[in-house]
């Protein structure tokens, strides 16, 4: 896209600020105070958030921030959109849900084994899938993440990398951050989850 969202330091009250590329500097978004883990949608028309553990939107072009019904979070990571405007989100059991922006039609597709939580999720273009991070933690160190990936239909979680977060999907690529912070590639289908 060509819109970049982003905590802005300077403002006292804490917004999100929003700035097009061709800019240097951005814009406050009203209703963002103590906002974190932005998300922009598919046609870059509506920004998605997360505060007071709840998951809101607001318009781009300006209105007001709007929580969405039934979709609660206590994961720091960004939800994430469908093209066709859901939001697929860390729910407060760890799993992953995707949600209506209505708050209708809420369905947990992915439940975490014990200790284990389903972060950063990241959908696929053809709105089929969800790369995403399986990390935990055990008596106090954090256990080495896993790249997953699993239908919005729901079903078992297939894990394509270990020692792996953050991933995205490009053009038949899966790309993802290594334990040692090293940007990896790997072939990935989006049709099979392979």
């Amino acid at each position: 896209g060509k819109l970049v969202v982003s905590p802005d330091p300077s403002d006292p009250q804490a917004r999100l600020s929003l700035r097009h590329l061709d800019q240097l500097t951005g814009t406050p978004i009203p209703g963002t105070d103590v906002a974190f883990s932005p998300f922009i949608s598919w046609d870059s028309r509506t920004l998605g958030f997360v505060k007071s553990s709840a998951v809101y939107t607001v318009p781009i072009a300006g209105g007001v921030a709007t929580p969405v019904p039934n979709a609660q979070t206590d994961a720091i990571g960004a939800p994430a959109w469908t093209p066709d405007g859901r939001i697929v989100f860390t729910n407060t059991h760890g799993g992953l849900s995707v949600i209506r922006t209505d708050g209708r039609d809420l369905r947990v597709i992915a439940t975490p084994d014990s200790g284990y939580i389903y972060v950063s999720p990241s959908v696929l273009p053809n709105g089929k899938g969800v790369l995403f991070t399986i990390s935990g933690t055990a008596t106090g160190f954090t256990r080495s993440g896993r790249v997953a990936a699993v239908s919005l239909s729901g079903g078992a979680p297939l894990v394509i990398e270990q020692d792996a977060s953050a991933p995205e999907y490009d053009a038949g690529y899966a790309l993802f951050v290594r334990g040692d912070a090293a940007l990896s590639v790997v072939p990935f289908d989006q049709s099979t989850l392979r």
